[in-house]
Formats: structure tokens, sequence, C-alpha cells
């Protein structure tokens, strides 16, 4: 039994009973709070009432005593499903009677008896305003109009009394006393109150105009004249509503510290001017008026007649209101995202050796949504989950209200959802072996998704629900060990909430920092055991080195693209009957194919890419062989010579060869008469001639062509071979302390090495490793500072597109800048391997459905 007049048992009851859950408000999503109407309901079966009005002016005693307030302090309690629409015809509230210094009890409830004694009148309508005989003289719709207009002119009175409040009230009595230390007393009052005295000055004249025309007769004419001179002024309104998050923190930060500061706030709340409404209140009321124009005058205009001189002027004013609400409404989320960021910071706690840098200070980093969820390892885990507008954020929460870092943030652009068809351009078709297969088939085209690299805890990518567990949503975090991730809800709504959320920044962030794209060469030709090794092309012909041999078809995409698989077979001939092709090189000035078969280097002459599959065996036959036993050959330019390098790379010794083509040009030696076959008996001559030949005593893994010397890479680094002497020196210079990192780094892998010397024309390097990325200058001495780039994956190759760097991993193709070492877009693939990196063509294939490799060109979308 609950004894109504006592607020103690009923807010106690209340509070046990009153549905509580996450709502949404002007866009903005409040965590454990109850509706208006719900909190009537529930007040009303308390007390056993079917007076509504009754149960509403109880709950109101309650929240006189900050038993709860609204969320945003706007208002007292309202019976209403959407707190920002407002009871406007409602005149009178009940007071309690209960003594000034009544307090909240010992468990937080409030305290003292209720009763219903009498109604106060809060306000008037334009029908009790104006005499009867003029309220009579009127229409039924001019009454309508006028009542608006009388709404307009009380709300704006109403509002700069609380202007003029805040000064009285706060601003004067703060700076003449000594509430606030003296040395900052400036600052906070001017942090806190922005520039409210602006607005004073422009709704006193706006109140000033209003009150003026409504003296001059009861029947208000028009006030839209009077708000087209104003609306104009509206613009510091955008500077109050930037600082608004930052006063209301400030004020809360005070209240904490400052008991004086407490206590004066008390002493506000209890003034008869206050109406028992927090600093909170007025502190926000500015930025609310701006949207009680919106409501007011649309009402005004709905009721003016057609021909009227309001019916054209106020829908200019009512846009010029909406824009600037529009930009307040821009700046108070702003502030409020740099605001919620910087506290975010300072709570972040990483576990020992860790440290991720979120760049939360950076002026374009955004908080999208934040909530706890739940993950299963055993036993139900509690995170709370913070999505920026670059990453995924999970954290678990520390009884001392720090967050401690849960897993690795996971940028968005390594971030899978199922169905993700945003990372790799619209030409694009692959299955996601490794991160999620299709398992099964429909008529409809859709399919289910499994995680398959991963263990079977992982479970199936589902949204079904379990009763037992919450509503999940999974994603995957994409690396070189992909890790699914399932998620759970408390309700189908926030999961809703989160999957939409997750989606929608991902196709933001896809389409602001999409740089390239995957434009399909070939997807349905080569199958099964016929794997693809590498390419080129020449003359609008594309190379394919694969298990079987040589293949030629055309370079053009749109030449195979709407062909059946049979179709598109035939279109590429195979002219080389060689095993396993590792790589192709085309020189056109010398008229030479160059071509590693088997680890048995041949040339042949171009002519060979004319031949069809009968011809192909004969052709293989009467290719000259260079040397067998080759890892690897790289053809380039140094010392202005053309050269190509062929390596013996062994366990502990490599043996370069250095090769100069020999021959005339191509187009000289490929206008003979004779045709087919025959072609190929045209020229004795040497195809590649020895030029230099040297020895490094340990396993090399690639060769790069710098000015005048080559660099190769191998299991001690990057080592410098003068090509006159043919004398060795590591490429990173031994007494730069700053390089201890890699210098004493055992089992480096360095991959490839890139001058960059556009930005500042200063000659530097950088270096790619398989772990990392730095900058070296070209004494070999560590440049830009603490630049470092760690790779998501295990990159096997890299290329340079500037300014990207293209990093090549069998998962997925990883994409930075190579000034900032950035991450700006990731493709997902499928066991992708790099065919050739040049950055003109940059062909790849990847595995694709029905067991058909799909080549690929990485198209640059800046060019």
């Amino acid at each position: 039994m609950v004894y109504p007049a006592l607020l103690s048992q009923v807010a106690k009851t209340f509070r046990e009973r009153i549905p509580m859950d996450t709502h949404m408000k002007d866009f903005v999503e409040y965590k454990d709070c109850f509706v208006g109407r719900d909190a009537v309901d529930t007040i009303s079966m308390i007390i056993k009432t079917t007076d509504r009005n009754l149960a509403l002016l109880l709950g109101r005693a309650l929240d006189a005593q900050k038993f709860f307030h609204d969320v945003t302090y706007h208002h007292r309690l309202r019976d209403s499903l959407n707190e920002l629409y407002q009871f406007q015809n409602f005149s009178a509230i009940a007071l309690p009677e209960v003594a000034e210094t009544a307090s909240p009890t010992d468990d937080g409830l409030p305290n003292g008896r209720f009763m219903f004694i009498k109604y106060v009148l809060q306000g008037e309508n334009w029908s009790k305003w104006a005499p009867k005989e003029v309220v009579d003289s009127v229409s039924k719709e001019e009454r309508k109009r006028q009542e608006a207009i009388f709404e307009v002119i009380n709300n704006e009175r109403e509002y700069v009394n609380d202007l003029e409040n805040i000064q009285l009230m706060f601003v004067e009595p703060l700076h003449n006393n000594e509430i606030i230390g003296k040395s900052r007393r400036d600052a906070f009052l001017k942090e806190v109150f922005n520039n409210a005295h602006e607005l004073l000055e422009i709704n006193s004249k706006l109140r000033r105009n209003l009150l003026a025309r409504q003296k001059e007769n009861h029947i208000v004419h028009s006030i839209g004249d009077i708000f087209a001179e104003i609306v104009g002024q509206f613009g510091p309104y955008v500077r109050y509503g930037a600082g608004q998050p930052y006063a209301t923190h400030i004020v809360n930060q005070e209240i904490s510290a400052n008991p004086e500061f407490a206590k004066f706030l008390q002493e506000c709340e209890r003034r008869p001017e206050s109406r028992k409404l927090p600093l909170h209140h007025f502190l926000t009321s500015p930025t609310t008026h701006m949207g009680r124009y919106l409501l007011l005058l649309k009402s005004v205009l709905e009721a003016t007649p057609e021909g009227h001189p309001d019916k054209d002027v106020l829908p200019t004013c009512i846009s010029s209101i909406r824009e600037v609400m529009a930009n307040v409404n821009k700046a108070v989320g702003k502030s409020d995202n740099r605001l919620k960021l910087a506290q975010l910071e300072k709570q972040l706690i990483f576990s020992v050796g860790e440290h991720y840098d979120l760049r939360l200070r950076d002026e374009r980093r955004e908080l999208i949504r934040e909530g706890v969820l739940v993950i299963k390892k055993g036993t139900d885990v509690e995170i709370s989950v913070f999505l920026f507008d670059h990453a995924l954020l999970m954290t678990k929460k520390k009884k001392n209200g720090y967050l401690k870092v849960y897993k690795k943030p996971i940028p968005l652009e390594l971030l899978v959802l199922p169905n993700d068809r945003t990372a790799g351009g619209a030409q694009r078709r692959m299955s996601m072996t490794g991160i999620f297969t299709h398992s099964g088939k429909s008529t409809t085209g859709a399919s289910s998704l499994t995680a398959t690299s991963t263990p079977k805890s992982a479970g199936v990518i589902t949204s079904v629900h379990d009763p037992n567990k919450g509503y999940p949503f999974t994603f995957v975090h994409l690396s070189h060990q992909p890790t699914p991730y399932s998620l759970y809800a408390a309700s189908q709504a926030e999961r809703g909430f989160w999957k939409d959320a997750l989606e929608k920044q991902k196709r933001i962030l896809t389409e602001r920092n999409r740089k390239f794209e995957i434009v399909t060469l070939v997807d349905t030709a080569f199958q099964g055991p016929n794997k693809v090794h590498c390419s080129a092309a020449f003359e609008g012909k594309l190379l394919l080195g694969t298990e079987q041999g040589l293949y030629v078809g055309p370079e053009d995409s749109l030449a195979t693209r709407d062909l059946p698989a049979e179709a598109v077979a035939r279109k590429f001939q195979r002219v080389l009957d060689l095993d396993r092709i590792m790589q192709v090189e085309v020189l056109p000035e010398y008229d030479l194919l160059i071509v590693l078969s088997d680890k048995n280097m041949y040339t042949f002459s171009l002519d060979v890419l004319d031949l069809n599959d009968m011809e192909a065996a004969a052709a293989a036959r009467k290719g000259r062989k260079i040397g067998s036993h080759y890892s690897f050959f790289k053809q380039g330019v140094c010392a202005k010579r053309v050269m190509v390098c062929a390596v013996k790379s062994a366990a502990l010794s490599t043996t370069i060869k250095v090769f100069e083509p020999q021959g005339t040009a191509a187009g000289a030696k490929r206008k003979g008469g004779m045709g087919g076959i025959g072609k190929l008996f045209r020229s004795t001559n040497e195809s590649l001639k020895l030029f230099k030949e040297f020895y490094i005593p340990t396993d090399s893994t690639s060769v790069h062509f710098l000015k005048t010397k080559l660099c190769v890479g191998c299991t001690k680094g990057f080592e410098i071979v003068d090509l006159d002497s043919l004398d060795t020196q590591g490429l990173l210079d031994p007494t730069d302390e700053s390089l201890e990192f890699v210098l004493k780094r055992e089992h480096v892998k360095p991959i490839s090495i890139f001058r960059s010397d556009r930005v500042n024309k200063a000659l530097q390097f950088v270096i790619l490793l398989a772990e990392f990325a730095f900058y070296v200058d070209k004494l070999g001495r560590r440049a830009k500072g603490d630049w470092i780039v760690y790779w998501t994956g295990k990159p096997e190759a890299f290329a340079l597109k500037y300014p990207y760097i293209i990093a090549f991993e069998p998962k997925f193709i990883e994409i930075r800048h190579v000034d900032t070492g950035e991450l700006q877009q990731v493709i997902p693939t499928s066991n992708l391997r790099c065919l050739n990196v040049n950055p003109d063509r940059l062909h790849c294939v990847m595995d694709s459905v029905q067991d058909y490799q799909h080549v690929f060109r990485l198209h640059a979308l800046f060019e």
C-alpha cells in the first residue's frame, strides 16, 4: 500500500516500476531513461487514480526535488511521448505543501507531503487577455491566428526574461563575489556564459518591437516584418551553441570541486524568478529557443489567410531561422564531439607495453556511436564499444571509471561485414575465402556466410536471435590471421542501430578514401592447376605466365567482359609451351621477350607473341637459353644502361649476373617477310651479353636499380653494389642509433626500396620490409624523424603509385600515403598474388568462384 501524500513512498515505488530503456530525442541517444507518458502512467497506477493531471502534478513535485530531470534540462515533467512538444493550453500547476528546507532522504528519495492545494495561473491566452468585445468581433479563423501571435509574443517575453536572469542571478553575483577564485573568475564566466550578452541585446530589440506592435491594437495585424528585420542578426547564436557543451562540462566540474559554487546554484534555484530550474536550463535555453521559433511561426503561418503580407514574409523568416538552426546544431555537434573525445582520451588505459594512437584530438575525428555490448568468451563479458569515423574500439569499464582497451582498435578499412561489397570496386567478383565463404546457394542469389579460417567457436555469421544470448551482429578484423567477432546487443533495435551505423560509416569511409579500384582483365579463362604466376603487357596484348605456358590475349577487359567462359578461354592463346613460367618481361626496343621457366631463363623474339597454340611447342624449343637455376631476374636502368640482373640464390650465398640486352630496334626486326614459326629463325645474335658478375655471401630476395648502383635485398638487409669496383656495403648507416630498431633485429626480410624526393626535393628512400617501413636519406641515416609504418598483414610485394604505397598480401591489398603513412584504403582479396608491380600496370590475380582465377588490374582513380 502506497500513501500518495508521502513523496518518499511514491518515489520508491516509482523507481521500481518505471520502464527504463534507450530512447532517441533530436537524433541523440539517451540511455537508461523513461518517457513522460510512461511516468504519468506509472504514477497513476501507484496512487490508483484516473486523473492524469493529478498524476502529472505529483510527478512535478518529485522532479522539483531533483528526483529526476529532463535529459536536456529544458522543462518539467510532461505527459508526452515526445519531450520536444509541450502542453500549450495547460495553465495550472499544483504547489506541494513542502517546507523550503525539505531535502531528499538518506537513500536519495524525495521528502515531504504532497497536497493538491490550489491552481496558480501560469499564463494567459489571447482570448482571455483581449477585451471580450474584441474577441467576439473576429472570426474563428482570425481568433486562431491571434492566439498563435499572442504565444509568439509571450514566448519572446519569457525568453528575454531568462536572458536577463542569466546576467542578474548568475553572471553579476559570480563576478562580484569570491565564489570563484579571482585568478580564473573572468575565464570561467567567459567560458560558461560565452556571448549571452549579445543574445540579450538582439532579443531585447525583438521583444520591444513585438510588445510595441501589440500595444497598437489588441488585434495584431502582422509580425512578419518585425522578424524579417531581426533574423539576419541571429548569427551570434552559432557561436553560443558551439560553446554550450563545454560550458555544461565545466559547470559540472565546478559543482563537484567547489562546494561554495554548488551552494550558490542551490540558492539561485530557490529564487522565484528561476522557477526552480537549474543553471543548465538557462544555459541551454538559447539553442532550444531557435527551434521554438520554427514551431510558433509555423502555427502563425498556417492560420494566416492568403493575400496577407505575413503569408509572403514568414516563409522567408522561417527559412532563415532554419538555416541558423542547422548551423547551431552543426556547431553544437562538433563541440560536443570534441569534448567527448577529449574526455574519452583521458579515460583510456592500456595494457603494459601497449599503446594505440587513435588520434582523438584530430579535428576530423568524430564519435559516431557508443554503447555497452556483450562478447561471449565462456562467460559473458560486458564491453563498452565506441565507433569512430575511422575505427572501432572495444573497452572494459573499470570500477574507477577508467576504460581499459579490450582489443586492439580496428581501423574501419580493416573491418569486414558479411556481404561487404564496398572495398574493391564495382567490377570485383570474388569469394572471401578465409574471411567469409559461401556455404549455400539460393534462387535469389543470397547465401549464408560462415567464418572459415577461424576456430569453430567463432560460430556462424548470423543475425538470428538466440534468447539465451541476445541479438548478435558479426564482423571480421582483417589481418594476416582474420579474427571474427560476434557482439550481442540487448534488443533487436539496438542491434539494428549498430549494424546501420557500421555499414553507413564503412560506406562513407570507402567512398571518401577510395584511391584504387579493381578492373577485371580475365576471370573465366584459367582454372584448376593452370595457376597464373606473372604478367606483362605489350601493344594491347596481355601476357600471362602460368604453370602450363605463356598465354596472350586482349589487355582491354571490355573485349571479354560479356563473353561466356569458353569464348574467353579462346581469346587467350598459348604461344609458348613451357612449364612454370614465373616471370615474363618485354623489352620492345631490343625485340626481346625474357621468360623464367622452371628456373631456366630464356629469350625470344617478340614475334612469338603472334603465334598460336599449334606453334607453341616448336616456339618453346627455339628460345635462347641464358642460364639455369635462377631464382628470379630483374630488368631496369642503372648508370644510363639497360640491364637485366639474373639471380642465383642459395641459403648461404647469391650469385648475380648482370646482362645487357643486344640487338637492333624492334621495328626493324619485325618488318621481315617470313611468317609463322619462320619468324623465330631470323637472328642468331646474342640476345643478352654478360656485363658484370658478383657474389654476395647470403641469400638474396630482391634487386633494385639506383641511379649509379645496384641495391640488393638479402637476409642482412639492403646491400649497395658499386658496378665499377663490385664493392658492397650496407645501405643503413650502422652508426645511426635511431636505426637500432632494425639493425639489431634478426631475420629481417627486405622486399622493396623506392626513391621519394617529390615533396621537399631532398633525396630520400622509403625502405619496405615485410614487417614495417621507414625512411633513410642518401647517406643511409634515418630520415623523417619517427616516421614508421607497421603493416597490418604480411606483404609479399610492394608497388609505388605516387603518392601511395601499395602492399600486397594474400588476404588484402593495403594502401597507405607515402608521405604520412596513413592508411587510405584496404581491398579484401582471396589468396592474392601480385603479377606485376609496374605502377602503370599493377596486375594481380586472386581466387574466384568455381576454382577460376581472377586476373585484374589495380586502377588508380586519382589520375
